[in-house]
């Protein structure tokens, strides 16, 4: 769109595969540097990003420092204790990664809103509005930014609220990545709530490349059915 933030300017829109790999074994993504995904509500958005992404990158060092961003400081630290419970309890990972807790004497934190692990990665939580912007620990900022429904219900109803939600984002989270660093990545999803909201002017954004996820195949059947019912729907 030639202006974002207004939704009568005019939409260019350009397709290309994001998707690629095995039908069956396996679909890898194509993140690129700012990536938005829209999906209902109830397709474990949160559980799969929450806690299977931010595990991901933690135990596999994909990210150095990843930042979990949620409507809420309380519902982003409670993520971050999902994937801290896995580190610290989870067989399987400690069997294969080892033990990447930090000693109770090392001066590394591992608190409700921010886990460093033995391995040098650092992770941290945050609420919507909450300072996101000059995160730096140990020399290190922020290589990703994952924004999981940053707004609910009541924060799109006035349009100042709107506006709050999207200069937070623009003064505060997209300048959090370092410059300098080109593998810094924002990944933004959750539901749309509003035909202004936050998730329609990253959509509008040429820099953001928006994937789109319905509640139907093309053939006009549910593609969760045991789990999204048309009543679910409406």
């Amino acid at each position: 769109t030639d202006d974002p933030d207004n939704p009568e300017s005019e939409t260019h829109a350009i397709f290309t595969p994001v998707f690629d790999g095995d039908k069956i074994i396996a679909l890898n993504m194509r993140v690129t540097k700012y990536t938005e995904l829209m999906l209902p509500r109830g397709y474990s958005k949160t559980t799969l990003v929450g806690i299977g992404v931010m595990l991901y990158y933690i135990l596999y060092k994909v990210k150095k420092f990843p930042v979990y961003v949620s409507e809420t400081a309380t519902h982003a630290e409670m993520q971050l204790a999902n994937v801290r419970r896995e580190i610290e309890a989870n067989e399987r990972v400690i069997a294969v990664f080892g033990n990447i807790v930090p000693d109770r004497q090392s001066s590394k934190k591992w608190t409700g809103d921010q886990l460093e692990t033995e391995t040098g990665i650092v992770a941290v939580a945050r609420g919507r509005g909450g300072q996101i912007r000059g995160l730096n620990v140990n020399g290190q900022r922020p290589d990703c930014i994952l924004l999981d429904d940053v707004e609910d219900r009541d924060s799109v109803k006035t349009l100042e609220q709107r506006q709050k939600a999207r200069q937070w984002f623009y003064a505060d989270v997209k300048p959090a990545l370092p410059e300098m660093q080109e593998e810094g990545t924002i990944i933004a999803l959750g539901t749309l709530l509003h035909p202004e909201a936050l998730l329609m002017t990253l959509r509008n954004d040429p820099e953001w490349t928006s994937i789109i996820f319905g509640v139907y195949d093309k053939q006009g059947d549910l593609l969760w059915a045991a789990n999204m019912t048309e009543r679910k729907i409406q």
